[in-house]
């Protein structure tokens, strides 16, 4: 972990913004695991009527049931809290993070309300030309650019109200 963002143990009870998102494509892995079945159920009856090859068609769709069913119980658990308190702005990602990441204001150079760079795109991932994103396929975020000149976007379903408080909290900031 760089000198721009720390771990601390829970996220911060003394927040003026928290908003917590969870994966919203339940439906998809619902209609691809219903189709999965059909592929097995299809596959069963001819089956047994013909006794040869519609097997295989009965086993597919078991492995695409198995898949669907196991990444359904994966994605349905992940969700991202954002907190902005006094101390900077804290991400938790759960499942994969079991601290939040916090940038403080003072490693803060500059902050933008900005649209996705990548949009579509769920998780905590890192690229050459975009940085660090936190995201939950949310078209608008925040922008922060650290005093490292490390670049981090992070997605918000309140990019106004968030980008707010972080103005609120930066003002306190130069003031003291």
């Amino acid at each position: 972990m760089n000198s721009s963002s720390t771990s601390t143990p829970t996220l911060s009870t003394q927040s003026g913004f928290t908003e917590t998102q969870a994966f919203g494509g339940h439906k998809i892995f619902k209609i691809l695991l219903g189709i999965a079945v059909g592929i097995i159920a299809i596959g069963a009856v001819f089956w047994l009527l013909t006794f040869w090859f519609f097997w295989i068609i009965a086993m597919v769709g078991t492995i695409l049931a198995l898949t669907f069913g196991i990444l359904y119980l994966v994605f349905r658990k992940l969700s991202m809290t954002t907190v902005v308190s006094k101390n900077g702005i804290e991400v938790l990602w759960k499942p994969f993070h079991k601290t939040p990441e916090l940038f403080a204001w003072n490693d803060i150079d500059n902050l933008n309300l900005a649209l996705n760079p990548r949009p579509g795109v769920y998780g905590n991932k890192w690229t050459p030309n975009t940085g660090q994103l936190y995201v939950m396929g949310n078209k608008e975020g925040i922008q922060l650019v650290m005093k490292t000149g490390k670049r981090i976007f992070i997605g918000s379903g309140k990019a106004g109200e968030f980008f707010s408080y972080c103005k609120k909290y930066v003002a306190q900031v130069m003031i003291a």
